[in-house]
């Protein structure tokens, strides 16, 4: 009898669980799902999707037929680039303050034609 220590997977998607007395077992492979059209998919929560329609659904394991290999002990890299996002942010805040400023500066100019014209 033994602790669980360590997962891991392989490209195929099967997965390895290794155990304090030494002893590996691969009880499970990770089922992949792909969609002819992934229009048909519905946000659930948040990230969590569902299928309207499951008879676009195509599920298969990695490596086989449709789907590609697994990119195991790898770290997606971030889509976003940051110093990017951080320069739009400080224009889109530029933009918001100085449109800002000109809508104080109109009010103030109707004030004052209102305040011009209140006599006459």
């Amino acid at each position: 009898m033994g602790q669980l220590v360590k997962r891991s997977f392989d490209a195929e998607g099967r997965v390895t669980l290794s155990y304090s007395n030494g002893d590996k077992t691969t009880p499970l492979t990770i089922a992949m799902v792909d969609f002819d059209d992934i229009r048909t998919l519905e946000v659930d929560a948040g990230t969590v999707f569902k299928a309207s329609d499951t008879q676009s659904r195509v599920l298969g394991k990695a490596g086989e037929g449709r789907f590609k290999q697994l990119a195991t002990s790898s770290i997606e890299m971030s889509n976003v680039d940051l110093s990017q996002e951080f320069a739009d942010m400080l224009v889109i805040q530029r933009g918001y303050q100085a449109s800002s400023r000109i809508l104080n500066v109109a009010n103030q100019m109707i004030e004052q034609l209102y305040e011009n014209t209140r006599g006459r």
